[in-house]
């Protein structure tokens, strides 16, 4: 029995939990499903080599990794601006928005619910969070009463 006060006794001393014999028994186990198995090898059961119904065919055959992909090439710096400006007019237009709602002393939810969103979907949309679709942009037009206009400019 192990000490009193040890981890797997309960205070009154009496054992709680799995004893150091079940411990060691589970250990020798995991040793022996991890080493290489050899032909005397008594403690691994034998593999099935017929389909298993439950499992589907492939269940007594081994299990292989398929292989990883390959790593994308890295960004060239016109990807990189590009991804850059996209995200960049998210943000801008989320303010731009939160400006309007703010001048009306709206709340999210005040907004939300004018245009047929969610609060949490406006919240991500004034964060910069989200690329906003032209639906999306023409119901938040609407709600805050004005009208969307997309015009090319000069770069």
């Amino acid at each position: 029995m192990p000490p009193r006060g040890h981890r797997n006794n309960i205070p009154d001393g009496r054992p709680g939990g799995l004893d150091h014999q079940d411990n060691d028994l589970r250990s020798r186990r995991r040793r022996a499903w991890l080493r290489s198995p050899t032909e005397n090898d008594s403690a691994k059961p034998p593999a099935s080599t017929a389909p298993s119904a439950k499992h589907g065919p492939s269940a007594g055959s081994s299990c292989k990794k398929a292989p990883r992909p390959a790593l994308s090439p890295p960004r060239t710096a016109s990807q990189t601006g590009l991804a850059y400006d996209g995200a960049r007019l998210a943000f801008d237009l989320g303010a731009e928005v939160r400006t309007l709602r703010e001048q009306r002393n709206w709340t999210q939810t005040q907004l939300a619910e004018r245009a047929g969103m969610t609060q949490s979907a406006i919240a991500r949309f004034e964060a910069g969070g989200t690329t906003p679709t032209l639906p999306v942009l023409e119901r938040i037009a609407a709600a805050l009463q004005m009208r969307l206009s997309i015009a090319p400019t000069p770069a």
